[in-house]
């Protein structure tokens, strides 16, 4: 593959900018690719801090397994120094600064080449969906949509009783719709979310592609483990308000059971965010860059959110490492969990207390629910199952937009 940086220092950033005199048979290979997804996020991919990074950088390696030519793009523009030349060196073409100054001309030289462009997150669509269909006729056009923001910000809305966040969640939601109706194939993470898609607006080509991950395992047993442990990025509000309302309404009921049970939250961008929560008994670890000894070291994982959309990335990762969860119903929805069987579900803060306890101290509780989040994982989230999933997407895609003219 060619040298991404070299690339563009020597031909300017455009696919067709150099004629070839012969003497350069990298670049004569990437000519012969016939298959090339631009994929646009919002930022450059961080998959050790935050889920929906983790779950597109996995989904670039699909797309690469089945033959595409991965060029990705930051709306930013940055490359984030190491996490770019991550994706680079697993032969991921990336567009960055100086050698693209704009997105918007570097795809109007470029677009004709690609088959596929998925646009990632509502606002990034928002941004790029009429000029990617002016300048990749070509191309299928995919809006995964990571998790429906209308939804998260309705559930948040309710919570806190916000009149202006229930204006903010109608708005986001024309928004979301009148994308969705413009693009190829449109892409959610839970089965939830597709069927409420579908029941207001049943036209619509609605998919499933949810959080994908390798499974682990466990590396060290019940007997060795101890304390309960939160893990999400802090720049998501739905975590901001989950370990709050945990800490306030349901650690204190916790420890008058078990008072030697600590609570360590790791997380990135935690900043002054959780100072309210800096009480004894609770750590605040903030970003980790290996989680292995997090996962191998905690006997139990949390998950108390009170709202949000999507699917959980904490609950999937933690089910990687057979640590067995508690959690609310948000967070357990769209996950083909079964509450006692895979995960435990709690409603009430006596009624989460109450069953963190019972799995922390009863060990068959805690064995029955770290097999039951394999088989989970293995069966809903594994790279098999989403490679299958986009594969389905691709092949339902119309002709071209010429031909569809």
């Amino acid at each position: 593959l060619i040298n991404q940086t070299k690339f563009y220092e020597r031909w300017g950033g455009g696919l067709d900018s150099h004629r070839s005199n012969g003497l350069e048979p990298e670049l004569e290979k990437e000519r012969s690719v016939s298959k090339r997804i631009l994929v646009v996020d919002a930022c450059m991919l961080t998959p050790d801090r935050d889920s929906g990074s983790y779950r597109m950088s996995q989904m670039l390696k699909i797309f690469q397994s089945l033959g595409y030519k991965v060029t990705f793009a930051p709306v930013n523009l940055d490359l984030f120094d190491q996490y770019g030349r991550d994706l680079q060196k697993s032969g991921v073409e990336v567009l960055y600064t100086p050698y693209v100054i704009s997105l918007s001309d570097w795809i109007k030289d470029n677009g004709s080449h690609f088959s596929i462009v998925l646009l990632s997150r509502a606002d990034v669509a928002d941004m790029f969906m009429d000029h990617v269909f002016q300048c990749c006729p070509e191309a299928q056009v995919i809006f995964d949509t990571v998790d429906l923001h209308y939804l998260r910000e309705e559930r948040q809305a309710k919570i806190e009783g916000s009149r202006l966040l229930e204006a903010s969640a109608r708005s986001r939601k024309k928004q979301e719709i009148a994308l969705m109706e413009q693009a190829d194939s449109v892409l959610v993470v839970s089965p939830v979310e597709q069927a409420a898609i579908i029941a207001e607006y049943p036209y619509l080509p609605i998919d499933v592609v949810s959080n994908i991950h390798e499974i682990y395992g466990q590396s060290s047993s019940y007997d060795n483990r101890c304390d309960i442990l939160f893990i999400g990025s802090f720049n998501h509000p739905p975590n901001v308000d989950g370990i709050r309302y945990f800490v306030r309404e349901v650690f204190p009921l916790v420890r008058a059971e078990m008072p030697e049970v600590n609570l360590v939250v790791v997380g990135s961008n935690l900043g002054d965010k959780l100072d309210d929560c800096d009480l004894d008994g609770v750590t605040l670890r903030g970003y980790v860059p290996d989680l292995t000894e997090c996962f191998s070291g905690a006997r139990l994982s949390i998950a108390p959110l009170r709202y949000g959309a999507g699917v959980k990335g904490k609950v999937n990762m933690s089910m990687c490492y057979g640590l067995p969860v508690v959690g609310t119903p948000v967070a357990a929805e769209g996950m083909w969990l079964e509450d006692g069987r895979d995960i435990l579900i709690a409603e009430s803060s006596e009624e989460y207390a109450q069953k963190i306890v019972q799995v922390y101290t009863d060990r068959e509780i805690w064995c029955r629910l770290s097999e039951g989040g394999y088989r989970n994982i293995h069966a809903h989230f594994s790279i098999e199952a989403a490679s299958s999933a986009i594969q389905r997407v691709i092949r339902s895609a119309p002709e071209t937009h010429q031909s569809m003219a």
